[in-house]
């Protein structure tokens, strides 16, 4: 992790971080993901301010956070189906926004939300209903056993014989088995009349117990359930608060979403606003804006105050103002790549090459993510004519860059191997298929066939298969 103390030395980045602090809007062109992890958390310390982050491309902007900030920001997910389709989301997906909004609603300290256009239009039960409608449940305290499952069931968790699948609860004598929504594991409740005695995480596959815990949070179980059945929703803006920063990533990309959205006919539902609603709801709060492109490519721009450089630019057909600053960052390998050399030839052992005998002092820092990495960095190094005097930091960016006055050169082994991190988000410990109904089949009758479609099925023959074993195989025509 980075401390941005250091990054502050830049007077570019002093004037930023000032900016934000006085509650400037800015925009500002020709970005990519690690300067623009760096600025949000600049403009997190600065203004002490929640900061959601509206984008389309969470996947490279999330993993940069934690060397700047050194924490994830929340991620708060959209449904994966459309409330017009009227179809209930996953129990995964409204355990994770429920598990987000329960963070935001109990958070001491400001946080950074990474959403997208699609999630911020839906709407929400509303903070205080919400927060009626958690559990904490800990051993040694007391909860009526008897009316527990009726509150979970007005919670919209579903009673069955055996609690499998998450919004799932069983009672058996003095137990009860619950697999909450916001939770990777399901727990088995033991009561001895009104007192918790134990909590324990179990299998839901097998149902044997894995592991004691102390507490637990409860959330709702469902979302399109409850929210047909109020009559005041909410947006995520009503849970942040009028202490919030709003930051654009890429408002062209985010107007293609919004006009896909509306082509799809979920923009207009009562669980739906619309994106000239949401702007209007946040027209109060401090706005940054991140383009990769320059802002006359996008729209008109009319300058209108030249001692603050701030202009006005078109965007989901509203008229934007915010101060245009010029940010002080140059991606790595055009910055080393001498002119007469084609950068689309420039490979890395040139690129490190360059940066050996660039006579300025440079404070270069490799980034790496684990041993074997670091190993192969400092084998490269190991050949350059001239050793490069750098900083070995263990931590992962998507993309480096490099900074003047002091010079810095941020490179981490992306830059090198361009192999970008995988991340995997766990939403359940054990992972299986839950039991269906098994059907026989009899020759003649129709069967429909995952890859080849619509056949008959005529039987079961042996054959031997690819390794040469008698095997069955069904037959189908």
């Amino acid at each position: 992790m980075a401390s941005t103390e250091k990054f502050l030395a830049h007077v570019k980045l002093q004037t930023f971080a000032t900016l934000m602090h006085e509650g400037v809007h800015l925009v500002t062109e020709g970005l990519w993901d690690a300067p623009k992890a760096l600025l949000t958390t600049l403009a997190l310390h600065a203004t002490q301010k929640h900061i959601v982050i509206l984008t389309s491309r969470e996947r490279h902007l999330f993993d940069d956070f934690f060397y700047f900030s050194g924490q994830d920001p929340l991620e708060f997910p959209a449904w994966e189906t459309l409330p017009s389709e009227e179809v209930p989301p996953s129990p995964d997906i409204v355990g994770e926004r429920y598990r987000v909004l329960r963070a935001i609603q109990e958070s001491t300290t400001p946080q950074v939300i990474l959403t997208n256009l699609h999630a911020v239009l839906q709407k929400l039960l509303s903070p205080k209903r919400l927060q009626n409608m958690h559990l904490i449940l800990k051993e040694k305290s007391e909860v009526p056993f008897t009316e527990l499952p009726q509150v979970l069931a007005e919670m919209g968790y579903h009673r069955k014989s055996v609690a499998a699948d998450k919004g799932e609860f069983a009672v058996r004598g003095g137990i009860i088995d619950l697999y909450p929504v916001n939770s990777p594991d399901p727990f088995r409740i033991e009561f001895w009349e009104d007192e918790i005695v134990s909590i324990r995480k179990y299998d839901p596959i097998s149902q044997t117990s894995v592991g004691r815990v102390q507490e637990i949070l409860v959330t709702p179980g469902e979302e399109l359930e409850l929210l047909t059945q109020e009559s005041t929703l909410a947006t995520l803006f009503d849970y942040l608060g009028t202490e919030t920063l709003v930051v654009f990533d890429e408002p062209a990309d985010l107007e293609e979403k919004y006009v896909a959205l509306k082509q799809m006919a979920c923009a207009n539902g009562r669980t739906f606003i619309s994106l000239e609603e949401l702007l209007n709801a946040i027209s109060s709060l401090q706005k940054l804006y991140f383009s990769e492109i320059a802002l006359e490519d996008i729209s008109p721009v009319k300058l209108i105050d030249r001692a603050t450089n701030t202009v006005t630019f078109e965007s989901c057909n509203h008229t934007l103002k915010a101060s245009r600053w010029l940010h002080p960052f140059f991606p790595l390998f055009p910055s080393f790549c001498p002119p007469e050399h084609p950068i689309d030839d420039f490979s890395v052992d040139q690129f490190l090459q360059v940066l050996s005998q660039t006579p300025e002092k440079i404070e270069t820092r490799f980034l790496y993510q684990n041993a074997s990495e670091k190993s192969a960095l400092q084998e490269r190094l190991n050949k350059l004519e001239k050793p490069i005097e750098g900083i070995f930091e263990k931590g992962y960016l998507s993309s480096g860059f490099f900074l003047q006055e002091p010079s810095l050169a941020l490179v981490p082994m992306t830059e090198i191997t361009h192999r970008y991190k995988i991340r995997r988000q766990k939403q359940r410990t054990h992972y299986h298929t839950l039991p269906v109904e098994m059907l026989s089949i009899s020759p003649g009758e129709a069967v429909v066939h995952m890859n080849n479609g619509i056949g008959r099925y005529l039987g079961i023959e042996k054959r031997p298969n690819h390794l040469g074993v008698e095997t069955e195989f069904m037959l189908l025509e």
